[in-house]
């Protein structure tokens, strides 16, 4: 297992929290029915990879963090968060292939 360096640790910190961010602002510009869940479902999978990569530190498990939360993020449905969503696979994406924005 390789080690991240800190400053790659905080690029992909940065990646993540943008994804975060991205739904935030979708949800707060579209008014959703209540029981319309996408957009919490959304920012609950980008908090619990935040969470998951505050302990991973090698190269393998921060990948690993990331293609789950793309993986998760796609399956969620269309809607009124689907570009917000797709927003922020873009962005996890990227954070795997160590890309700036």
């Amino acid at each position: 297992m390789d080690s991240m360096s800190t400053s790659m640790h905080h690029f992909v910190e940065a990646k993540v929290a943008k994804a975060g961010e991205i739904i935030d602002r979708s949800r707060l510009a579209m008014p959703t029915p209540a029981e319309y869940t996408d957009f919490d479902e959304a920012r609950g999978i980008i908090d619990e990879c935040r969470s998951a990569l505050a302990a991973a530190w090698d190269v393998d498990s921060v990948a690993a963090c990331l293609r789950t939360a793309t993986a998760r993020l796609g399956e969620l449905c269309g809607g009124p968060a689907e570009a917000s969503v797709n927003a922020a696979i873009e962005l996890l994406n990227r954070a795997i292939g160590g890309e700036s924005m």
